[in-house]
């Protein structure tokens, strides 16, 4: 089910490739973050993981798939700053 989703949301999103690596992925993790938890914060620990885990990032409205540089910017819009030290 994971990887019908994946290449769902790759094909949402136009663009190519991601689907390929989340199949070279020998598991996925699913985040739940607490209650009030910022979305900037989970974007943050979601590029953290896909960094570890060399796979892509599946938002929850499977709007596409994306890596981890796309998961910091998306973050530091969502903070109106960079991340980056």
């Amino acid at each position: 089910m994971d990887l019908a989703e994946a290449r769902a949301a790759e094909d949402r999103s136009g663009k190519w490739g991601m689907s390929q690596l989340a199949e070279r992925c020998p598991s996925a993790w699913e985040l739940e973050p607490e209650a009030g938890t910022p979305l900037a914060g989970e974007l943050v620990v979601a590029a953290l993981l896909a960094s570890i885990a060399l796979g892509p990032i599946l938002p929850e409205d499977g709007s596409g798939l994306f890596g981890v540089r796309t998961a910091m910017q998306r973050a530091e819009r969502l903070l109106g700053k960079s991340l980056e030290r």
